[in-house]
């Protein structure tokens, strides 16, 4: 044992790995126990140990990314199948996938809103305001005329809250479309959770549908991981061939480039379709007539679950505003 307490001080310590595990004593045949399982490295190490391995991390994280982001664009359900099959370790993992991806989405598409032209109800001028009034008041004037409040604020009238509910929430949506800057920062800030929440439920669809391959849940729950990425990757391409085209606008002898951007996004529109009815054929296997029965399916109840999401995050925000 002393010859381990001292291999355990040694400055080469995380090199020069001791005989027997320092947790059970066992013997050591490699790096970790095969009885205990504890890694035989120290972690008392010099900073520029620490420095090697942090880079060296981050270059293996850099190139399983590049790895991995290739096939999720390009190829439909085969990094799905290759995950499935065994080959984990040139990957980036599902779950580390699609959070990674969707932090950075929703960050720049917040950073996105900031750019809009909002229009804040505050800043309305009084000739506009005048405007409306006058207008308000010839609808009321005109006989037999469609009664119209342009004024009145949207009221909510649910029938399973209270009145007070009700109320509070009507003027809670009052103050959000007075400021929809804060309303689209808020709903964006809540977005990626209720994505979160949608991807076990939408995997449990998958499931169902495709029960007679006597899959695991979780499979069904990476190829959702795996869309939904592709989905945010193209959202970010697309936003991003926007805003080069939009800055080209004023370089007149740079028009022919901005039709092929104008294409290369309405390839992207094109292709998240397709891909996800190509992702569901090649990792399940099944015929064209299936797939696609399946396929309109599952958009049509993707679409429910979506609807019914967005639905709550509004509620949400606008009871939190």
């Amino acid at each position: 044992m002393s010859s381990q307490v001292s291999n355990h001080h040694s400055p080469n310590s995380a090199l020069q790995l001791p005989s027997h595990c320092q947790n059970c004593d066992m013997p050591l045949h490699g790096r970790f126990c095969a009885h205990c399982g504890q890694d035989a490295g120290t972690p008392i190490r010099s900073f520029r140990q620490l420095l090697s391995e942090f880079l060296g991390e981050f270059g293996n994280w850099d190139g399983r990314v590049w790895a991995t982001l290739l096939p999720l664009m390009t190829q439909p359900g085969q990094l799905t199948r290759a995950y499935a099959n065994g080959r984990r370790v040139a990957f980036v993992p599902p779950v580390r996938l699609y959070l990674f991806i969707s932090i950075v989405a929703f960050l720049i598409f917040s950073m996105a809103s900031q750019s809009l032209n909002f229009v804040e109800v505050s800043e309305a001028t009084a000739a506009e305001r005048q405007a409306l009034l006058r207008a308000q008041a010839q609808i009321d004037k005109t006989p037999g005329a469609e009664h119209v409040n342009l004024t009145a604020p949207m009221v909510w009238d649910l029938p399973f809250v209270s009145d007070e509910v009700n109320a509070q929430l009507s003027l809670k949506t009052q103050r959000m479309a007075d400021n929809p800057r804060q309303t689209t920062n808020l709903l964006l800030s809540k977005a990626p959770q209720m994505l979160l929440l949608l991807l076990p439920f939408f995997a449990l669809w998958f499931w169902l549908i495709y029960l007679r391959q006597r899959r695991f849940y979780l499979e069904h729950l990476i190829l959702v991981l795996h869309i939904h990425a592709f989905i945010l990757l193209s959202f970010l391409s697309i936003l991003a061939l926007t805003t080069l085209r939009d800055s080209l606008v004023a370089v007149t002898w740079m028009a022919w480039y901005r039709d092929w951007l104008v294409w290369l996004e309405v390839l992207l529109w094109v292709w998240i379709p397709l891909y996800i009815w190509r992702a569901m054929r090649n990792y399940y296997q099944q015929s064209r007539v299936k797939t696609a029965i399946k396929y309109f399916l599952s958009t049509q109840i993707y679409l429910v679950m979506l609807s019914l999401g967005l639905f709550l995050t509004l509620m949400i925000s606008i009871w939190q505003s």
